[in-house]
């Protein structure tokens, strides 16, 4: 798959190869000591400079095909959609159909796990969601998808509440501690108050809106939904596929003395009015991930099944992905306390060569792993890549952000990009135009000298003197 204008930039090839490492990997298994002469049959782009293949992740279990076949029929009778992003990985955990899913309905993002990355990253990630919009990482609408926006548009702007676009709205989120939580609950009634004053000019009462929650497995759908409700209702565990069936949970509206109040004056709908009902939804992930680095960063960020991707190469992956960003000056943003925490609980230095590297190449993702193994369990790779892993996601590695906001220069080369497709699919297309085009006059040409009459092909600029054609003569035959 084409890697986007925006992603990080590929890993070095340095590697560090001694004897004694070599011997590991040999004790070990590790297919990484294969000599570069060796007839194998690997691509390039999928080879690590640590000599493994790039990791392949697939995880599409049953209980999802399941939620996701359903999942567009059920959110048609929600008002709002709250689709919810891991704000270390916003642009992996954006699923490309919600645009298409939640067309015609006001959409929020929220962006969990803020406890969990750094400050800058955030920052810059509302700052590109403000300029660029939220549908940065959606999927092309076909026509009816972009019909229903429209009209969806349309019908919210007739009412003065309702000032909010399709895709707006960008909530930072920490479900753990609760911050976040009034503002996404204000930004949702906002979203939705068009609803109930369609209702009340038809003189209807008001009823309480309905809210859908989608997102990837484990990126806090039922934590937020949780903290919406203010007790545990909906299951929830830091491990994907814990939710497996769709499920409608009540939110109560303001409760106190104004409330009373306000509630008795209008007759008893100022509840109906700041309440909702939540949609609990299992994690929703593409049947085929195409792009295979944001894969591994699901696997990283437990966002899919443990049974798809082998740990020893996704903690490989996350160590050399971190030093990578150090070397290239990203550092501030992305892990700012990751090499300290490599030092104090690792006893290595990721961005200094060892003593025993040759030409003082810098240690690799692998190398990092032997040497988390060497200090901490016993030699054992794989207790010290879970290790590694856990140590991200519980957050003993300090804030880590994997992926930083594009540009809008980064933005508008993937999106072009994205349009033209992996093997210029745009200019086949043009091409294939300017064909068909060159064949249908020659055709024209050819009946013209035979004496034939053939209707005219689409509404012409201008008629065969040069002239700009006039309104006399054209009529509900016009384009066939």
């Amino acid at each position: 798959p084409r890697r986007p204008a925006f992603a990080p930039p590929p890993l070095p090839r340095s590697r560090r190869d001694t004897p004694a490492l070599a011997a590991k990997r040999s004790a070990y298994g590790s297919s990484a000591g294969t000599s570069a002469d060796a007839d194998v049959d690997v691509d390039a782009d999928d080879v690590r400079s640590g000599g493994y293949r790039r990791p392949s992740i697939n995880w599409y279990p049953g209980h999802i095909a399941a939620a996701t076949a359903s999942l567009a029929a059920t959110l048609k009778r929600v008002d709002v959609v709250v689709e919810v992003r891991d704000c270390r990985i916003p642009a992996a955990t954006s699923h490309p159909r919600v645009a298409e899913w939640s067309a015609g309905r006001p959409r929020v993002v929220a962006l969990t796990r803020t406890d969990l990355a750094t400050a800058s990253s955030l920052r810059g990630w509302i700052a590109a969601y403000d300029a660029l919009g939220c549908g940065l990482h959606d999927d092309s609408l076909d026509g009816d998808a972009i019909n229903r926006a429209r009209m969806g548009e349309l019908e919210r702007a007739k009412y003065a509440g309702a000032e909010i676009e399709s895709v707006s709205v960008v909530c930072p989120v920490d479900a753990k501690h609760g911050k976040g939580i009034a503002a996404l609950r204000r930004s949702i009634l906002r979203a939705g108050s068009h609803v109930n004053e369609k209702r009340l000019s038809r003189g209807l009462n008001a009823r309480s809106l309905r809210v859908g929650v989608i997102g990837f497995p484990n990126v806090g759908k039922s934590a937020v939904i949780n903290r919406l409700v203010g007790r545990r209702r909906a299951r929830s565990a830091d491990a994907p596929g814990i939710t497996r069936s769709l499920q409608w949970i009540r939110v109560s509206g303001e409760r106190g003395a104004n409330a009373k109040l306000s509630s008795a004056a209008a007759g008893g709908t100022a509840n109906k009015e700041t309440s909702f009902e939540l949609l609990d939804s299992p994690g929703i992930i593409p049947p085929d991930i195409r792009n295979q680095d944001d894969a591994a960063l699901l696997a990283v960020c437990n966002a899919i099944g443990e049974a798809s991707y082998d740990n020893q190469q996704v903690a490989g992956h996350l160590l050399q992905l971190l030093q990578v960003h150090h070397l290239g000056g990203r550092g501030y943003a992305t892990g700012p306390h990751w090499r300290t925490q490599c030092l104090r609980r690792y006893g290595f230095d990721p961005l200094v060569p060892p003593p025993d590297a040759e030409e003082g190449a810098l240690m690799t993702g692998e190398d990092m792993l032997y040497a988390v193994a060497d200090v901490t369990c016993r030699g054992d790779t794989e207790n010290a890549a879970r290790k590694v892993l856990q140590d991200f996601r519980s957050g003993r590695m300090g804030p880590v952000a994997l992926q930083l906001a594009p540009t809008e220069t980064e933005a508008a080369a993937a999106a072009e990009g994205a349009r033209a497709g992996p093997d210029g699919d745009a200019d086949a297309e043009e091409g294939e135009t300017e064909e068909r085009g060159a064949r249908a006059r020659a055709a024209l040409l050819e009946a013209r000298e035979r004496g034939l009459e053939l209707p005219d092909v689409g509404a012409a600029d201008v008629d065969a003197d040069g002239e700009e054609p006039g309104p006399v003569g054209r009529g509900q035959f016009d384009g066939w």
